[in-house]
C-alpha cells in the first residue's frame, strides 16, 4: 500500500506552489509594465468615420436662404426703431443753397450765410449745430462737383 505523507509535508507543498504562483504573476506583472501601454507611451491611430451620406445638397445661396427664413421675425412681434432727430440733411442743404444763389445777391458769401436759423431753445442745440455745418459744406462740395456754382464765384475763389 502507499505510505502517506505527514500533513506538514502536504502544507509544504502547498505553501511552496503558492509562492510559485506569485512568482510567476510577478513575472507576469513586470512584463507588462515594459511593454508600452495605450494611452501613455503609445496612442491608437484613429479609426476613419463612416462617409455620412447626405441626401440633401447646396450651394451656398440655399445656406444663405435657409438662414434669412430662420432669422425672419413673425409679423405680430414689434421691433423698436428709434426715431431719427430731426437734422439738417445734405438734400435740404442743397436745396437752400440753390434758392440763395438764384435769389441774386454777391456771388461769393460765406458758408454761415446758407445755414439754417436754429433757436437756441431746441433740445439738442449743439448737435443740430454741427449737423447743420456739416450738411452745407457737403451740399456745397456737391454743388462744386456737379458744376452748380456760378463761373464767378469759382474765378473768385480761384484768385483768392
Amino acid at each position: 500500500m502507499w505510505a502517506r505523507r505527514p500533513p506538514a509535508h502536504d502544507e509544504a507543498e502547498a505553501i511552496r506552489r503558492h509562492l510559485l504562483d506569485r512568482l510567476q504573476m510577478a513575472a507576469a506583472v513586470a512584463w507588462l509594465e515594459r511593454r508600452s501601454q495605450l494611452g501613455q507611451e503609445v496612442f491608437a491611430r484613429g479609426q476613419p468615420e463612416a462617409a455620412h451620406s447626405t441626401s440633401h445638397v447646396g450651394d451656398l445661396t440655399d445656406l444663405l436662404r435657409a438662414c434669412l427664413a430662420a432669422l425672419r421675425l413673425p409679423d405680430d412681434i414689434a421691433v423698436y426703431r428709434p426715431r431719427p432727430p430731426a437734422l439738417w440733411r445734405v438734400t435740404d442743404a442743397v436745396a437752400r443753397i440753390r434758392e440763395m444763389m438764384t435769389a441774386g445777391g454777391t456771388d461769393t458769401r460765406p458758408l454761415a450765410d446758407f445755414l439754417p436759423v436754429i433757436k437756441t431753445d431746441q433740445p439738442d442745440r449743439d448737435l443740430r449745430c454741427r449737423a447743420a455745418l456739416a450738411s452745407t459744406l457737403v451740399a456745397g462740395l456737391e454743388l462744386a462737383r456737379e458744376g452748380g456754382t456760378s463761373g464767378s464765384s469759382r474765378r473768385s475763389l480761384s484768385d483768392q
